[in-house]
Formats: structure tokens, sequence, C-alpha cells
């Protein structure tokens, strides 16, 4: 009952493919997750790797990507029927052409994977039909994994956060919403306490309920709270639980500057900026972002597009903008190794990449083309591009879990 739902509500979004909307979902120092592939930086531009090395040729979902310092590479397919192996839902690359389904792992379906530094891995899990979620490691880049926290019940977490040598993560039973949970690792992943988070003042005894950490320092953590009305923003600072933050849309990602100064991004509509992690405000004079992610004292900007004209923005609390990532920095597909995924999945499809055409006052022309010299005026729609509601799903599988546990709910 439960996969045919996801599928509907799936199919109702954004088709995350070669061929997709020209849309950046996250930024890392090693490369930008898109929704048409991830994007790595190359000797003269951005060379693209196709989300189907780790997917089905027609998933849904987009992947959730992490890379370490050094630049290896773990994608998450938190469903494993979207899945290019349709039991192993987490993937990991060297080099972005072999993508090697993580052995060990099938027990779990992994929703999130966060590098504590080059070897530490944590990882927690979303198994809407099992009941042995919880918190996995990995001391060897993600190569091998133990599970050292397990939850009782169906207890789902979405999102680990690091900061410094700590370990944030947050998980919650679907149908219960005053049993959220935040768990704390101060070691790395090894070993975790948790505290319960106090939601009576917000949430209904009876009804949905999704919980995500958006973002966190050593000692904070800001929590976005899913809820059928609307979505709370929880402060937690050590014993201190309090609400400063409401939004009657979706706060989808976060993120702590070099400054102290706290980001969330309200799905493509608010920037929020909090320099004492109290007191927020919309900052003006940004994009109608997807994702946030820190360079330093910059908030490192996603968007489509089809909206912006490009892909990835720096932004300042002061509202200065400045271009990071254009379409036309895609160069070209990632040269990779026959026998490789990158080589023989994604090779032959780079054709199937909309990048925009030069604006040459004559219209769009089919196939479209690069424009090397690097000019791009911006983003037509695509003929067959079904891409209007790519936005609605930012934040990767979080605000898809949290729209599909809501129709479950109502369902059951």
């Amino acid at each position: 009952m439960l996969l045919p739902m996801l599928t509907l509500l799936l199919s109702a979004s954004a088709h995350a493919h070669a061929g997709a909307e020209i849309t950046a979902i996250d930024w890392n120092p090693a490369g930008v997750e898109a929704s048409f592939g991830l994007l790595l930086p190359g000797v003269d531009g951005l060379d693209w790797v196709c989300h189907e090395a780790v997917t089905t040729p027609d998933s849904l979902l987009t992947p959730g990507y992490t890379a370490s310092p050094s630049g290896v590479w773990l994608a998450t397919v938190p469903n494993r029927a979207q899945a290019r192996d349709p039991e192993v839902t987490l993937y990991r690359s060297v080099d972005g052409c072999a993508w090697d389904a993580v052995a060990g792992i099938e027990p779990y379906v992994l929703s999130s994977v966060a590098f504590v530094d080059e070897d530490v891995v944590v990882g927690v899990t979303a198994d809407l039909e099992a009941q042995d979620n919880g918190i996995l490691r990995s001391v060897d880049g993600g190569v091998t994994w133990s599970q050292v926290s397990d939850w009782p019940g169906q207890r789902l977490s979405v999102s680990a956060v690091v900061a410094e040598s700590q370990v944030w993560t947050a998980s919650f039973l679907v149908d219960s919403p005053n049993e959220a949970q935040l768990h704390r690792s101060l070691n790395g992943g090894a070993t975790w306490s948790t505290t319960a988070l106090d939601l009576s003042s917000v949430a209904p005894e009876t009804g949905t309920l999704s919980v995500k950490v958006l973002a966190a320092d050593q000692s904070r953590v800001w929590i976005g709270l899913g809820l059928s009305g609307g979505h709370q923003l929880l402060l937690v600072d050590g014993e201190s639980q309090s609400f400063v933050h409401t939004e009657d849309g979706s706060l989808i990602d976060g993120g702590v500057d070099t400054q102290g100064g706290v980001w969330i991004v309200e799905g493509a509509r608010d920037l929020l900026y909090s320099a004492d992690g109290v007191q927020f405000t919309a900052v003006e004079g940004g994009i109608p972002a997807i994702g946030v992610a820190m360079d330093g004292d910059l908030a490192m900007l996603s968007g489509s597009a089809i909206l912006t004209d490009n892909l990835v923005f720096s932004f300042t609390p002061q509202g200065e903008l400045e271009v990071v990532y254009g379409p036309g920095d895609v160069a070209r597909a990632l040269d990779c190794p026959q026998g490789t995924e990158g080589a023989e999945i994604c090779g032959p499809l780079w054709e199937q990449v909309l990048l925009p055409a030069p604006d040459t006052g004559e219209g769009p022309t089919e196939p479209w083309v690069l424009d090397t010299s690097g000019q791009d005026s911006g983003t037509p729609k695509a003929e067959g591009c079904d891409c209007s509601s790519l936005s609605a799903t930012a934040g990767g599988g979080w605000l898809l879990l949290a729209g599909v546990l809501l129709l479950r709910r109502r369902r059951s």
C-alpha cells in the first residue's frame, strides 16, 4: 500500500534524471547536486555524472550526495525500488565514475549520511516498512558499516549534521507527534545521548509529523518540525528548548557560518538569518533558494535556472549576491573508463541533458546545445520536461517523505 502511494506522490513531483529541469539542489566544495545529476569541478567547467549511476532509469527520487574532504562520494537512494541495486540504498565512488553498491548495507534504508572526517561517517535510516531503524557508523570512509544505535518501533530519521566532532540527528514516530527525540554524539558518532523533544505546545496529540535537523554548532541545534498546519523552527540549547520561528510553508535547509550566524531556507520563498540563532529575519536580495550550504562566512544558495538564470550563488547577510555557477559552466559528461557506471550508464544519457541554448534572438533550437562561450541568458523550459514542481521537492527526500507520511496517515 505504501509504495504505490509513494509512486503517486513522486509522479506529481519532479523527475530527477538526465533531461530534468536545470536546477541546483545543494552545493558542496567537491561538487553540486542538481536535479539532472551530480556536477564535479573539472578542467574547464563542471563535469556531469548522471543520477542513473545509482538509481533505476525511471527513478523519481533525487539521490542524496555527500563528500569526504578528499572528494570520496557517498550517494543515498532512500527507496529500494528506485535504487540501481534493489537491495542496496548506499553507493560509494572515489572518482565519480565507478559507483559501488556498499556491501553489508542491505538491511537498512539509508536516508542521510555525513562525513565527520576522511574516515568516519555517520548514517541514519528511514525504512517505512521495517522495525530496525537507527544510527550507523563507518570508520573506513564508508566501505563497511556497523549499527551503533537502534530504535524500538518504527522510528525514522532523515538527516545527520556534523559540527566539528559532534554529530546531531533527530528521530520521530510518524503518527506520534509527541515522541520526537534529539540524538547527539560528542565523539564522532561512536556513542550517543538522547533527549526528548517537547512539542506539546505546537503538535496535536494525533496527526503526522516530520522532524529534520537543519543546522547545528558545538552546543546548539536548529530543528525543522513539519506539521500539517505549517513548520516550526525549534532551537535546542543545552537543557533549553524554544520555538524561534513559525512558517506556513516548509523549512527545508540550514547552516551555521564561521561567525556563528544561522541561515534557514523556507522552500523557494524566504531566506532567514539570525546573528544570535534566536531572532530570525528574512534577508532581502537573495533568490528563491531550495538549498543552502556554508562556505566560510558565505551562504551558498542553490536554485532553479528557470527562476534565477543560474544555479549556485553566494550570499551575505547584507544582501550581497554573486553568481558562482550557471548552466553555461556545465561542460560535458565526466570522462570515465569503460566498464564504469559513468561510461556505460551516464555516457549515453549526456545528449538528454537540456542545457540552455545561446540567445540568438530567434528562440531556442532543438536539440539544445551548450553555449561553450560561457554566455548564458537563461533557461527556457524544454518541451517534454515536466519541471513545474521541482522547487517543491527541495531538501531532497525529506519533503517527499513528509508528503508520503501525510498520505499514509490520511489513507490508513
